[in-house]
């Protein structure tokens, strides 16, 4: 079989049924948790920071996440390969639950941040070991039917997570709240790591692989360090500098040829850091901009987020039916997902252009958005996990790799969003109009990511493959 001719997508019962049952039941409940916890997170910060009086270390407190996980995604895999998965998985295990009971016993500022840096760091290391153990152990037409399935363990929590957690909050106080979670996170983790390891999805691999010196790949997180901190400090003027330090040190963690999109997985890495730059960018300043820019009441942005949501979990399940209509290779409803979210963006920039933005308007437009990094993001996944070429790539450098292209364009597009708006006024205009340019520079990356998802394979490397093969 070519590499552009994947095996057919199994259905739900064909995985259900197959020895990949286990591994499939904990990475589901993994997502259903994890959908969870960032409600849950998000709902206790501003009860954080009046019960600690923290009001001018809100930057340390929500930063600490993003730091400690890129540093774990820095020594996830080569921790794997040089010490095996149990004592990566017992480490992930510890560092999660004393994480989260250090945070939830805090009585400052700095001790919850160290909390949550170690249960990010704990994280980041089991995120790692179980996308590696599905690369590793699940066929890719399993694969592809289990990555449309984990987007659908988001319904459920998009829909009660928010509420549920305000009403805790409310009943018992954010430090309770913030615990509630962690049992599920631990039943979720421990039953991808025992499926894993009986079935033998993390033998040592001895294969060489290319690796990059521990020195570039601090970067990224060392990057980030400076920027959230220092934006929150003196250096605020330097801080965009960290930036540039987490961009080079993330191009450090991805395979040779993501930046000049090279065909196979470094191509559609590459894709996915695009998209979800533009997606989650505006995700996370869709709230300020809707309120603050556009006058809506927050419940109409609000459903509008939660809606999309939903709309991505519809797309992510009509996927697999729609790709099999499209052809093999899937890059009809690859760019027409692009395409999606770009026509969705687009939208609410043409509305915020004439002034015409309402709230059913942008609960329609993004929920467009949604649906359309539903159809993209199980490709991109598959895509981005299934080495396709002779040069070796083993499982846990591909987990890695697209963890840190699906993270670093989450938060870069966030900061990148939230520097526009403040260069914006640094220079004279408003915030308003910082809000709306930050739109228009995430849709214009949505728009880019058309023209990548229809990229066709080079005929040099496609020669070489056919020669290789031969």
């Amino acid at each position: 079989m070519s590499p552009d001719a994947p095996e057919r997508t199994r259905t739900i019962r064909e995985l259900f049924a197959s020895r990949h049952a286990a591994l499939a039941v904990g990475v589901l409940l993994l997502e259903f948790s994890a959908g969870l916890t960032v409600y849950v997170s998000a709902v206790v910060v501003p009860a954080v920071i009046a019960d600690l009086q923290a009001a001018r270390d809100y930057p340390l407190i929500v930063s600490a996440t993003s730091v400690g996980l890129f540093l774990s995604l820095v020594a996830a895999a080569r921790l794997l390969r040089r010490i095996g998965p149990r004592p990566v998985l017992a480490a992930g295990l510890i560092l999660t639950v004393a994480g989260a009971l250090v945070s939830a016993a805090a009585g400052s500022a700095l001790v919850f941040a160290c909390g949550r840096f170690a249960a990010a760091l704990g994280s980041g290391l089991l995120g790692v070991f179980g996308t590696a153990a599905v690369i590793a152990s699940v066929p890719p037409g399993y694969r592809t039917r289990l990555f449309a399935l984990t987007s659908a363990m988001w319904i459920l929590p998009g829909m009660i997570g928010p509420s549920a957690a305000v009403a805790l909050v409310h009943a018992v106080g954010w430090r309770f709240t913030l615990l509630t979670v962690v049992p599920l996170v631990l039943v979720a983790r421990i039953l991808v790591g025992r499926a894993a390891l009986r079935t033998g999805a993390h033998a040592r691999d001895e294969t060489p692989v290319e690796r990059r010196p521990l020195s570039v790949s601090l970067l990224l997180p060392a990057g980030m360090a400076f920027f959230v901190f220092g934006s929150a400090g003196s250096l605020g003027n330097w801080s965009l500098l960290g930036l540039a330090v987490a961009l080079v040190g993330a191009v450090g963690l991805l395979p040779a040829g993501t930046v000049r999109l090279a065909d196979g997985p470094p191509r559609f890495l590459a894709l996915l850091a695009v998209v979800c730059f533009g997606y989650f960018g505006a995700d996370a300043l869709m709230t300020a901009m809707g309120t603050r820019a556009d006058g809506l009441p927050l419940i109409w942005v609000s459903v509008a987020l939660g809606a999309s949501a939903v709309c991505w979990s519809l797309g992510s399940m009509m996927q697999p039916r729609l790709s099999g209509l499209q052809g093999q290779r899937g890059r009809a409803v690859l760019a027409t997902g692009a395409g999606t979210m770009a026509a969705g963006a687009g939208g609410i920039v043409a509305m915020q252009t004439v002034g015409a933005v309402t709230g059913p308007l942008l609960f329609a437009a993004w929920c467009v958005a949604g649906f359309g990094m539903g159809l993209a993001y199980p490709i991109l996944y598959l895509r981005s996990t299934t080495a396709t070429t002779t040069r070796a790539l083993d499982a846990g450098t591909l987990a890695t790799a697209v963890l840190v292209a699906e993270s670093v364009g989450s938060v870069l597009g966030a900061a990148a969003g939230s520097a526009i708006v403040d260069v914006a006024q640094r220079i004279g205009a408003s915030e308003a109009e910082g809000l709306h340019a930050s739109m228009f520079a995430f849709t214009a990356a949505l728009v880019l990511g058309v023209p990548i998802a229809l990229m066709r394979r080079r005929e040099g490397a496609a020669r070489a493959a056919a020669t290789a093969g031969s």
